[in-house]
């Protein structure tokens, strides 16, 4: 099996620590990074990239707390993040923070999809959480910027 770097930074502060290719569209590939701002604090974005043209340019962007980890809802565009201030946000589109749980006292640090209408979330206490899509509140926010 061969192994292909498709990104890359110079940047030394930031840390790229998930991606998934879209269950809809094999050529957009969301990437989670975080930078740590302090001791207490990491700041993320959330990137789209177009892995069908050459140099995967980045498509659209959102500013989020630090992302340790993202999922593709399997049938549909929405991303679920598992973000460093314990709460998790659902992204639709190329962007659109569409709603979010609340912060938990645990951090989060995984998220995926137990089925089309609830999450399973892993805190940073190893203890497993379930979280319904109507138990997530809907968020009013700008849209990604496109690059």
């Amino acid at each position: 099996m061969t192994s292909t770097c498709l990104l890359a930074s110079r940047r030394t502060d930031l840390e790229a620590c998930c991606c998934a290719t879209s269950p809809v569209s094999d050529s957009i590939v969301a990437v989670g990074t975080y930078t740590q701002r302090d001791p207490a604090t990491r700041d993320g974005l959330l990137l789209y990239h177009d892995a069908a043209q050459p140099g995967l340019p980045e498509i659209g962007r959102l500013a989020t707390p630090g992302i340790f980890d993202l999922r593709w809802a399997p049938t549909s565009s929405l991303l679920a993040l598992a973000c460093s201030n314990g709460a998790t946000l659902l992204c639709s589109g190329l962007g659109e923070l569409v709603a979010s749980s609340a912060p938990d006292d645990a951090m989060c640090t995984s998220v995926d999809w137990r089925s089309r209408d609830s999450l399973a979330c892993c805190g940073q206490d190893g203890r497993a959480h379930t979280l319904a899509l109507r138990e997530v509140r809907e968020h009013t926010a700008p849209q990604a910027r496109s690059s």
